[in-house]
């Protein structure tokens, strides 16, 4: 564990602070010396009880780095440098100034606003779309609402690909079971291998609990309908999630497009605003019958 002021790499990186951690590694606020600017540098855990469980977990350390480096998509952090000192591994990693997902439901009194979910919601499939058109396609396996990060900016980005995997046509099952219950599904411990489908399975564990601020660690695998617990959510949205939701993967969608274009059906449709020439009222029309809209609907004088 690092201390703030500790210095790596002869000095390059400066620890300003921790900022995270859980699962294998800690994650620490940075400053880099060589380009005045802060990075996030994670640090891997020491916690292993066997050698086999270290040379897993290293393995998978590594996996991450080699991952991060080749993906190239706003969504997804940058990867800057990988180095081992002192024993120590570690990966160094654009810095996102914001917060999680998580963090933003624990502050609010109950589940957040449809609209604003829906909006995260089709930036997230359009990710996964991009992650799982790779070759060979990049399986997150750990979406959750701590692991996606809110920028100043109003961006999302995805973090911690620690058990992201590739996607092997060729096998039945993953041979690593990792995942945070609730949120992960039942074929990611050994019920089968993951793919596509169980990053849907995750992104509806994850809008089911943004909806409605229930924590599906509570019962994993067992979702309440989402109106029983938030009636201000529209039909439409809770069948899409009972979608994604399903134990058998293949009654899931099967593909984020899919999702995405379900999700669109939820957008607020758009209103436009035309002020009569004659009474002055305010005409407010849906963008479906603008190419109608002739007459003032209040005097009937044409517009």
């Amino acid at each position: 564990m690092l201390n703030p002021g500790n210095l790596l790499q002869q000095g390059k990186y400066r620890i300003i602070k921790q900022i995270g951690g859980g699962g294998m590694g800690l994650v620490y606020q940075a400053y880099y010396s060589l380009s005045p600017k802060n990075v996030a540098i994670k640090e891997l855990i020491e916690q292993f009880s066997t050698t086999q469980e270290r040379e897993d977990g290293i393995n998978l350390f590594l996996k991450e780095a080699q991952r991060l480096t080749v993906l190239d998509h706003p969504m997804v952090v940058k990867v800057f440098d990988f180095f081992i000192e002192n024993n120590n591994y570690y990966l160094v990693m654009e810095y996102v100034d914001g917060q999680t997902l998580e963090s933003l439901l624990k502050a609010s009194s109950g589940g957040l606003p449809e609209a604003q979910v829906v909006d995260w919601a089709i930036k997230i499939c359009n990710v996964l779309e991009y992650l799982h058109t790779q070759n060979p396609p990049v399986i997150f396996r750990d979406l959750k609402p701590a692991n996606i990060m809110l920028t100043q900016t109003g961006r999302l980005k995805l973090i911690d690909f620690g058990i992201a995997r590739e996607f092997k046509a060729s096998a039945t099952h993953d041979t690593t079971y990792l995942g945070s219950p609730g949120h992960a599904p039942p074929e990611q411990f050994g019920k089968g291998q993951t793919d596509a489908r169980s990053d849907i399975y995750s992104l509806g564990a994850t809008l089911h609990q943004l909806l409605t601020k229930r924590d599906p660690a509570i019962n994993p695998f067992m979702f309440p309908p989402l109106r029983s617990i938030n009636p201000a959510v529209s039909k439409t949205m809770e069948s899409i999630l009972a979608k994604c939701l399903q134990i058998d993967k293949a009654q899931r969608y099967q593909s984020v497009a899919e999702v995405r274009d379900a999700l669109r059906l939820c957008l607020p449709t758009p209103v436009f605003w035309k002020t009569c020439p004659n009474c002055s009222r305010i005409n407010k029309v849906t963008k479906e019958l603008v190419s109608k809209w002739k007459f003032c609907i209040y005097c009937k004088h044409r517009l």
